[in-house]
Formats: C-alpha cells, sequence, structure tokens
C-alpha cells in the first residue's frame, strides 16, 4: 500500500509539473493517484505560487529553469567559464529580477569580464545599481536565504547588498577554480568521482559556504 501511494504521489507530481510548465493536463492513470490528486492539489498549489515547489523533474524548478534558459542558453558569446560564472552570479541570490535587471547589462560588456569582481565591490558599478534596485522597493533574494546578513553597515539595505555582493565574489572565486578542475580533467581524463569529490572540495573551502552549497 505504501508503495502504492508513492507512485501515486509520483504520477501527481507528473501532472503538475506538466500543467505548469507545459500548459496541459495529462490524465492520471491509476485510481490511488485520482483519489489522491484533490490532497495532492491543495497541497502543492501554495508553493507553486513562490520558488518553493520543487517539480519531479527538478531541472524545472523556478532557479534551475532560469539557469537552463536565461543563462547556459544565452546568445551573450559567453565560453564556459563565462557562463560558470554568470550562473554562480545567480546562485547568489537566485532572483532572476535581479539578475536581470541589474546584472545581466554589465555583463554584457568587455570592461566586467576583465575584472568581474571589481563590478560588486563597494563603488562598483553593479553594487550601486543593486543598490538603487533594493531602494526602490525590490526584494533583493530569494526567500530560500534564511540565513540573517552579518551587519557591515547601519543602513539595512546597503547592508544586504554588500552580503550579496561579497558572497557573489566568493562565489565568482569558486567558479574560477571549479572551471579549471574541469579543464584538468578533460587533460587527465579522471574520473568523474575524483571531479566531483574536487569540486566538493573546492566549494567547500570558500567562506561561508558548505554542504548545501555542494549540492
Amino acid at each position: 500500500e505504501e508503495l502504492d501511494n508513492f507512485f501515486a504521489f509520483l504520477q501527481c507530481q507528473l501532472r503538475k509539473q506538466t500543467e505548469l510548465r507545459v500548459g496541459q493536463e495529462v490524465p492520471l492513470k491509476s485510481q490511488a493517484a485520482k483519489d489522491m490528486w484533490k490532497r495532492f492539489d491543495d497541497w502543492v498549489v501554495p508553493n507553486t505560487k513562490t520558488d518553493k515547489w520543487v517539480p519531479f523533474h527538478t531541472a524545472l524548478g523556478a532557479h534551475e529553469l532560469f539557469a537552463l534558459t536565461d543563462i547556459h542558453s544565452t546568445k551573450f558569446g559567453w565560453d564556459d567559464r563565462q557562463r560558470l560564472t554568470a550562473l554562480f552570479i545567480f546562485r547568489a541570490h537566485c532572483r532572476p529580477s535581479v539578475f536581470r535587471d541589474t546584472q545581466l547589462p554589465h555583463m554584457q560588456t568587455k570592461e566586467f569580464w576583465a575584472d568581474p569582481c571589481k563590478h560588486f565591490s563597494e563603488k562598483g558599478k553593479i553594487m550601486k545599481h543593486m543598490l538603487d534596485y533594493r531602494r526602490s522597493g525590490n526584494s533583493m533574494q530569494t526567500i530560500a536565504f534564511r540565513c540573517i546578513p552579518k551587519r557591515l553597515c547601519d543602513d539595512a539595505d546597503a547592508n544586504l547588498v554588500i552580503n550579496i555582493c561579497n558572497r557573489t565574489c566568493t562565489l565568482i572565486d569558486i567558479a574560477n577554480r571549479v572551471i579549471d578542475k574541469i579543464q584538468e580533467y578533460k587533460r587527465k581524463k579522471t574520473s568523474s568521482t575524483q571531479l566531483f569529490n574536487d569540486i566538493s572540495t573546492t566549494i567547500r573551502q570558500g567562506k561561508g559556504m558548505g554542504d548545501t552549497w555542494v549540492k
């Protein structure tokens, strides 16, 4: 019975995923899934209105789908290192609007890629853009970030933006070291297990990074 309920739950997950991402309604096959659907739908709908919903295929989650469509599949002429760096910049806050409105315009310039982290410094163009965006009443990061920002200044808006920018610089450094590991892996043809372990270790070495970031 427990196994039947589990497979019924997965059918409901697939139906909801198809409904939200494809715009089609897939009929449920098993009676157990049909009996479960109303309860499942009532339970999951509140989360589908936020970025907390996790679909059956996680690549179709809010953050993952944005990464696929707006970063990995971009037409900005970015190379592998730049795409990974852009992905890590997004992961510092996981807000598509922040990425598109305050960061992407700068990331399409040669000046940015000459020294990405400089743009996130206290006098950097992106930090200034982000602060203006915040002071206009906009949210700066996903609700998944539950940590209280470290107090770096008295201005609450500036404090939040500085914390995000500091985290971004940490992730930019990690992105560069990770792509170096990947390139080394290709040259030496080491095992994928070794590459995964090396990347995991590299991420954990970043300030404030841990197992959650490795995932």
